[in-house]
């Protein structure tokens, strides 16, 4: 099960005005994460965090302790929110440019880097606009089904998102350069992304045993986008601790720096608790 990590909640949360406000989930076999945002004010009023030392391998164990945090939750029971947004991190994803896109062969599309059993699984999509790009993920059904009868009343339908999909969304809002390497860490799983301006060069995630092999793909996505060496630049994001190894590795090769939160999105004081660079993928679902 869940246990409780880190709550943060602003003054400013009311239950009674759950109506105006966007709840959003970020599931992974060892966490769980929640953030409450107020759609009228672009106000973030909620941040959560919940892991657990046993890695939870099927999506049946998952869904048990998923449904009894929300459960018991002092809040996220509730129905009639604005807007509800699922993310996945674990799931197997690919990207397609809108040019090659077609709804129609979404599975085909993903069969491409994975063999998916579509009796336990949806295909869900997002577009990114921005980037004239699509990501085509799956969605177990088993959790799908229960967060759509779970909250049975939003007229607007459940949101489902891939982890890869809210990173990128947030790197599309900001000024992007050709020799930055973005990475983002969220447990045992590293996200990567090189842009130019809003052209996607690269994003993929890998999984990591130790700081060394999180230098090692982030360096050479740097090398297989030939960026320059002497000009590269690597932003970090996620759970990553300033002092810690991944960064004097890194600090070696490369301009190190940590990344600001959505700019689109105001905090209160309860959030510096939080390092500025932490929350990015969940934040960029607003």
């Amino acid at each position: 099960m869940f246990q409780e990590d880190l709550i943060l909640r602003d003054e400013k949360f009311e239950v009674d005005q759950i109506g105006r406000y966007k709840l959003c989930f970020a599931l992974t076999p060892t966490q769980c994460r929640l953030v409450v945002f107020d759609i009228k004010s672009d106000h973030c009023l909620c941040y959560e965090s919940y892991t657990t030392d046993v890695v939870l391998e099927t999506d049946e164990q998952f869904l048990q302790a998923f449904s009894s945090l929300v459960d018991t939750h002092s809040f996220a029971s509730a129905g009639y929110w604005q807007q509800i947004t699922l993310m996945m991190g674990q799931q197997e994803f690919t990207y397609v440019p809108d040019e090659y896109f077609r709804t129609e062969h979404a599975l085909s599309y993903l069969r491409f880097n994975t063999t998916l059993n579509t009796s336990k699984s949806y295909i869900q999509f997002s577009e990114h606009q921005l980037a004239s790009t699509n990501c085509l993920f799956s969605m177990p059904k088993i959790i799908s089904d229960w967060i759509e009868e779970k909250y049975p009343n939003q007229k607007t339908g459940i949101t489902y998102v891939h982890q890869t999909a809210s990173f990128l969304e947030g790197l599309l809002l900001q000024e992007n350069q050709s020799n930055q390497v973005h990475a983002l860490i969220e447990g045992n799983q590293l996200f990567v992304a090189v842009l130019d301006k809003q052209n996607l060069l690269f994003l993929n995630r890998f999984e990591f045993k130790n700081a060394e092999e999180v230098a090692y793909f982030i360096l050479a996505v740097s090398d297989d986008i030939k960026i320059n060496s002497q000009k590269l630049e690597v932003i970090l994001y996620g759970q990553i601790n300033k002092k810690g190894r991944v960064f004097h590795l890194l600090d070696r090769y490369a301009y190190v720096k940590f990344a600001k939160r959505p700019a689109n999105l105001s905090f209160g004081y309860q959030f510096d608790q939080l390092e500025s660079h932490q929350g990015f993928d969940l934040f960029s679902l607003y």
